[in-house]
């Protein structure tokens, strides 16, 4: 007889059985939590206030606790993934300023160091490879002293946790460029929603320092619930990192570069190039002046931009060309520029002096600086000048136009039930003859493209990070109005997916008149459904048939970046792969040869070092982690602790834990007679210098480690 027990809740499992609803309660006295309480008291009625409310301290207690960090300790490593954010209760942290590849070293930070092998190294490998199968040193007792705790004296948030303390903190603070986060600072939200790896390092600066850690569930609901938390988040993602997004993408190369601007810049037009040029606002402001040494300049504000948060971030001004402007040098000129961004407080401000030998200068300045020292100037009328002033500055107040008006959505969840079920379970993102309504944008995650056939949904092909959708369909309608298209395909999340949207209109109006119109996209003719989707998905896909590519979607294969894939036409099972491997891990193989098999191919069980590796979320020590210069996903053996985290993460089972044994084959136990386990996956030898043991060793050419992020490597292998 079946047992009947209740289904499974959100609220099942907090994220520290010790905090209270007391605790909870206290944290909406603190900040950013007060701020949230106080905007649903004045903004909504009493009743759905109080529900707002205790919504907020429902999340609080469930997916947030209370930590107490020790001098020096490791909060947030540079390259890792998190599922958490953190803000600061009492003391400070300290940023590293250091760019992703240095942070603090792979040694001070405990991750894998990577010491690639020599040709000596790699060939002494056969005589001393341990002998005993997974061989330890013995287990230490744990580190002494510090480590994480939950506030006021509760457990500590997990027993498996090994805190990362920096030995010599005040050399760390001597060597290193660091910026302090106090109270009621937010830090690592972003990188949290975003499924994205941590952009800096943060310790905590002294005894004591207390800290909110939510996890990433709660801080997505609280956003969905609370408009004020929404705007303060993306407005941080906008400044941090969408620039930096936009300007790595390719068709925005171009944005700020159009004929018609550069029409404008001939004819002097400056009016016309700022705002219907690249959409900044008629400024209301009032003129002001301003002494320089016995000269006094008239400044009149002719347009403006809003910055992040609504205030106005740019701001373009005319300077009179009375005769004492008219008697300014280039250096005087460079000094109204610094000072008028300084006491303004925008991150850039424009001078444009008119009359004769027109100049632009301009300031481009990061937020906070007191005194910017970077200003640039070029003489109006073309040629290199006008080129330096699109790209520097024109291109800049393009690129902030169409962040300002991006659109940020997340779908799916992180599920292994929900990568196991059809297409039909799928969250849809974007649906095939609905209108284009923006660009969409790839940031995290495999989406599945597919098309009707016959009122079925049928897999064409995928798209991973750094892909996008409809700008065919919006430019054939930005060229053809009179005859529009509508999306020629339906997007479906597999797993979790972060995406970008950006209005058609914003990209009707910066991006596509600045590319060339040989690299626009074909315009085309559409066909009856049927008939264009049946010939889409029986036709091969670069000699790979949809089949194949309905599968990997499927099984979410797409996320991998270093998939085995074996053809089982060509494999002898020799096994040759298997002993290549474990000759270089200590006589121990790190993969299984088995798995998925579709139309001949063998996906097998191997570390696929995944664009999103869900592996590394959670791990209580960090011992997972990626290595930044050559992005494989490693496990730091002497600081994984065998929780398994890892292990029950990977949505492809790739992760095996194993008994680890002393060097005369005894099991290590606990007291509680509870064998001691590692963690233990492929790291793509990662130390070997020739790469890849496993594929180097086949001797028929049947293994191939592909990332099948791009369907073309698969196919290029398979026409081999």
């Amino acid at each position: 007889m079946p047992a009947v027990t209740p289904r499974p809740k959100r609220w099942d499992h907090p994220f520290d059985e010790s905090m209270s609803e007391e605790k909870a309660a206290d944290l909406l006295a603190l900040e950013p939590w007060k701020g949230l309480a106080a905007w649903a008291r004045e903004d909504l009625k009493p009743a759905p206030a109080e529900a707002r409310i205790k919504d907020l301290r429902r999340h609080l207690q469930n997916d947030a606790r209370l930590l107490t960090c020790a001098e020096g300790e490791i909060v947030l490593r540079v390259g890792d993934y998190g599922n958490s954010a953190f803000v600061v209760l009492s003391g400070s942290v300290r940023v590293v300023l250091e760019s992703a590849e240095r942070g603090l070293g792979a040694t001070v930070e405990r991750k894998f160091d990577l010491r690639r092998r020599g040709f000596f190294g790699s060939l002494a490998q056969i005589w001393s490879n341990r002998k005993i199968v997974e061989e330890r040193p013995p287990p230490r007792d744990g580190p002494a002293g510090g480590g994480r705790a939950a506030a006021e004296g509760g457990p500590s948030p997990g027993d498996d946790y090994v805190p990362i303390i920096l030995g010599d903190l005040p050399a760390v603070l001597d060597e290193r460029r660091t910026a302090r986060i106090t109270e009621g600072g937010i830090f690592g939200e972003i990188a949290a929603l975003g499924r994205t790896p941590r952009t800096a390092t943060i310790f905590a600066e002294g005894d004591g320092t207390r800290l909110l850690e939510i996890r990433w569930q709660g801080l997505r609901d609280i956003r969905r619930k609370f408009p004020p938390f929404k705007t303060y988040v993306d407005d941080r993602f906008r400044e941090r990192v969408l620039l930096q997004y936009l300007r790595a993408t390719p068709f925005f190369q171009h944005v700020g570069d159009t004929p018609e601007i550069r029409r404008w810049l001939e004819a002097g037009q400056v009016t016309e190039v700022l705002l219907d040029g690249v959409g900044l606002r008629a400024s209301d402001l009032e003129p002001t002046s301003m002494k320089l040494g016995p000269q006094t300049v008239e400044l009149v504000p002719i347009a403006r931009a809003r910055g992040w948060s609504g205030s106005a971030g740019i701001i373009v001004y005319r300077c009179d060309e009375s005769e004492a402007g008219a008697q300014l040098g280039l250096g005087a000129r460079a000094e109204m520029v610094r000072r008028l961004c300084a006491e303004t407080g925008r991150k850039a401000v424009v001078v444009y002096p008119h009359g004769k030998g027109r100049l632009w200068q301009w300031c481009l300045a990061e937020p906070d600086v007191a005194e910017p020292s970077d200003v640039y100037g070029c003489h109006e009328g073309g040629g290199a000048g006008a080129d330096e002033l699109i790209q520097r500055l024109l291109r800049e107040i393009a690129l902030q136009e169409i962040g300002r008006q991006t659109d940020f959505h997340s779908y799916g969840e992180v599920d292994k039930t929900q990568l196991a079920a059809g297409i039909d379970t799928d969250p849809v993102i974007v649906e095939q003859g609905h209108y284009p309504d923006g660009l969409l944008l790839v940031r995290a995650g495999a989406v599945r493209m597919s098309r009707r056939l016959n009122r079925l949904e049928r897999t064409v092909s995928y798209l991973g990070p750094g892909k996008s959708h409809g700008l065919a369909e919006i430019a054939h309608n930005w060229r053809h109005p009179d005859k529009p298209v509508n999306l020629q395909h339906t997007l479906r999340a597999r797993g979790y997916v972060d995406t970008l949207l950006i209005p058609t209109a914003v990209i009707a109006r910066f991006v596509l008149p600045s590319i060339p119109e040989d690299d626009l996209p074909p315009i085309f003719e559409p066909e009856e459904e049927a008939v264009l989707a049946s010939a889409d998905i029986h036709e091969s896909l670069g000699g790979v048939d949809r089949s194949m590519v309905e599968f990997l979607v499927d099984k979410a294969f797409v996320n991998g970046t270093a998939a085995m894939v074996i053809d089982l036409d060509r494999c002898t099972r020799c096994d040759d792969c298997v002993r290549a491997c474990a000759q270089g891990h200590d006589d121990n193989p790190r993969f299984i040869r088995h798995g998925p098999v579709h139309a001949g191919f063998m996906i097998a069980n191997a570390c696929m070092h995944c664009n999103d590796p869900m592996c590394m979320i959670g791990c209580p020590t960090g011992a997972i982690s990626r290595e930044m210069t050559t992005g494989q996903v490693a496990i730091n053996d002497p600081t994984c602790i065998g929780c398994a985290t890892c292990a029950t993460n990977c949505t492809y089972d790739n992760i095996r834990m194993v008994n680890t044994r002393s060097q005369k084959g005894a099991f290590y136990i606990d007291a509680q007679s509870m064998p001691h386990m590692k963690a233990t996956k492929c790291d793509l030898c990662v130390t070997q210098i020739g790469g890849p043991a496993c594929e180097r060793a086949c001797p028929h050419n049947a293994l191939k480690r592909i990332d099948l992020a791009n369907v073309d490597n698969l196919a290029g292998w398979v026409r081999r």
